[in-house]
Order: structure tokens, then C-alpha cells, then sequence
């Protein structure tokens, strides 16, 4: 499981401007724009998506009776009181609510993408925990209204029952950018080495062999924002 900085700097497909933030991807061009956006970023293969909204997230969590999580610092907001190494159950407000926190955390947007990947994290071991078809179905229902997939029923199914193990063994990565300032805004920029990193690490999980693609930026605006960040000191 891998998460993406919301203002890595990259090229959108078809966008005005020849780099924007990677969460004005879906804006341009929905799904699709979004998906060839990071098959562009880091040479992967993306099969399938699931878009799922943060009223859906709360619906999945309270769906499967909540989730428990180790906070890895103490903080309160909104519904969210959490002590840092005590094991805490949410339910869907709570559990949206420790996801979105983010200006109290040291590590800033880095630190609330950590906590978005243990709630997903914990979503899917009690919930790939279910063997019935009924309690299955209940969480589809639970979401329908708040998920968007091109996944099938059965492709849903299957995944529930042949990946069980595979919720006890989730690997988490994040894509860490650099301080970037160019245009007279603020981005994180993966240098080419993190985003031959970050492939190398996906394209092992999948069984594929590694990236020959350089991740090399032609036109020197990742590079202009990393000095531009400097010369301002960020």
C-alpha cells in the first residue's frame, strides 16, 4: 500500500499546464486522467480502482464494527481522543476523524497519510476477516452510495476470499517528496531516485521486473522547485 503526497508535483495528461499537484488529476480528467497520471509517475500497471469518499470510509468502518489502531501520537479533534501506544477503537466518525488530522501532526500531511494507510490497514484485515456472503453484501450496501469501481461482484468476492492472508502481511510505503516552490506555489517533488524507488518496490509486489525508465524530468521544473524552496527556506 502505497501513498502519494497530494501536492507531488507531476505531469497531468492533458491538463493546461504541463505540471500540476497530482489531486488536480481527477479534476481534469476523473478516473482515467488520475489513473495514467501515476502510471506516468512511477511506471506501474494500475488493472482496477476503487474511489471511495470520505462518507463511504465512515460507512465501512461502522459496516464492520469498527477498527482498532495504535495511535502513534496523542491527539484530540473532532471525534477522534487518541493517547499515543494505546490501542483505541473508532468507529466511522472517529475513524474519519483520525484520518483527516493533520495540522497537529509533526509530520504534517506525511503523518496524516501514515494514519490513512493504518486505517485502511485495519479496515481490510477485519474485513477480509468475514467468510459470508451476507456480511459481504452488507458492507457493499453500507457504501453503494459512496464508491465508485470498476471492480466487479465477483472480482469483489474473489478478492475476499482468497486474500485473507494477505491482510496480516501489508507492506506500507509512501511516495517522500522534497519542499518545492515554483509559479509561486508550494509542492512536494519526488526526485527521479524515490520514484525509481517507489516503482522498483510496487513492480516487486506484482511480479514484474524492474522499471527501465529513467524518471528524468526534461524540463527542469522539478529541479527549478526544489531551488526555489531553498532560496526561501522551506
Amino acid at each position: 500500500m502505497t501513498s502519494i503526497p497530494r501536492d507531488t508535483l507531476l505531469k497531468i495528461p492533458n491538463c493546461r499546464d504541463p505540471y500540476d499537484k497530482i489531486n488536480s488529476a481527477y479534476s481534469v480528467g476523473g478516473v482515467p486522467t488520475t489513473i495514467k497520471s501515476i502510471q506516468k509517475l512511477l511506471d506501474v500497471p494500475i488493472d482496477y480502482y476503487v474511489l471511495l469518499n470520505m462518507g463511504g470510509l465512515r460507512q465501512v468502518v461502522d459496516s464492520i464494527g469498527g477498527i482498532t489502531v495504535t495511535p502513534t501520537l496523542t491527539f484530540q479533534y473532532e471525534d477522534a481522543d487518541v493517547v499515543q501506544g494505546k490501542k483505541k477503537t473508532l468507529d466511522g466518525k472517529a475513524a474519519l476523524s483520525y484520518a483527516r488530522m493533520r495540522h497537529d501532526d509533526p509530520l504534517g500531511d506525511y503523518g496524516r497519510q501514515k494514519r490513512q494507510r493504518q486505517v485502511i490497514q485495519a479496515i481490510a484485515k477485519k474485513a477480509l476477516n468475514f467468510s459470508n456472503v451476507s456480511k459481504f453484501d452488507d458492507i457493499l450496501k453500507a457504501v453503494k452510495d459512496n464508491m465508485q469501481t470498476d471492480l466487479s461482484y465477483d472480482d469483489m468476492w474473489a478478492i475476499e476470499t482468497n486474500y485473507k492472508k494477505a491482510a496480516s502481511n501489508i507492506k506500507s510505503d509512501c511516495l517522500q517528496g522534497k519542499n518545492g516552490w515554483y509559479d509561486s506555489t508550494s509542492w512536494q517533488v519526488a526526485t527521479s531516485k524515490e520514484r525509481a524507488r517507489v516503482s522498483k518496490n510496487i513492480r516487486e509486489e506484482l511480479g514484474l521486473e524492474e522499471s527501465t525508465e529513467t524518471f528524468t524530468d526534461d524540463t527542469g521544473i522539478a529541479e527549478q522547485a526544489i531551488a526555489g524552496a531553498e532560496a526561501i527556506g522551506q
